[in-house]
């Protein structure tokens, strides 16, 4: 069973390693070139938003940086425990995140960097698609339409 949960001050600092490592190939895409060190960047996630661990029964999978802002729900990060990708793990936590926000949000809006077609494929099959909207460069964001009318 996946489940979400608010994440412990240990799992954010688990969050914040695994960010580093998804992110240290494109340091300077992802960080540096948005006017953030890494040290901000910390800061950020543990004051803006919310940092939910992603578990598979009990073990943690993986982690989600999320910010509501209704009419919006924001990912701003999505990682998936390399070991555990493939099995359907990340497209249900976007899932219980779309059911959990519906009320209260009509989109969801998420960025990858342009350059990891992984997550540009991924995001797609979930049902996702290109935004127009440029935030950074070297990224690329999408978007999905949910809501109270749409079945999820």
């Amino acid at each position: 069973m996946i489940t979400l949960r608010p994440s412990t001050t240990a799992e954010r600092d688990l969050f914040f390693e695994a960010l580093r490592n998804e992110l240290r190939n494109d340091e300077l895409s992802a960080v540096t070139n948005r006017g953030l060190t890494w040290d901000s960047l910390r800061e950020l996630f543990l004051t803006v938003g919310e940092v939910r661990a992603i578990h598979v029964d009990e073990a943690t999978a993986g982690f989600v940086w999320i910010e509501v802002h209704p009419p919006r729900l924001y990912i701003q990060s999505l990682i998936v425990n390399p070991g555990t990708r493939g099995r359907g793990v990340g497209l249900e936590a976007l899932r219980l995140l779309e059911r959990e926000f519906c009320e209260v949000t009509d989109t969801v809006l998420i960025g990858t960097l342009s350059t990891n077609e992984r997550a540009i494929n991924f995001y797609e099959q979930a049902g996702f698609v290109l935004a127009e909207d440029v935030t950074a460069p070297g990224f690329v964001n999408f978007r999905k339409s949910i809501g109270s009318q749409r079945e999820i």
